[in-house]
């Protein structure tokens, strides 16, 4: 038996998460985002 992971537990996470977790691709995301459907990413460091 395998878990899932949960986004309860984390704040942040990055494009390959979201994508592997949905089997959506980044560029669907990508055009949520530019349709201000999707948040946009948060730039962590430099």
């Amino acid at each position: 038996m395998t878990t899932r992971p949960s986004l309860l537990e984390d704040q942040f996470v990055d494009m390959a998460f979201i994508t592997s977790l949905t089997g959506l691709t980044d560029k669907w995301y990508y055009k949520l985002i530019k349709d201000g459907l999707f948040p946009k990413p948060v730039k962590l460091g430099r």
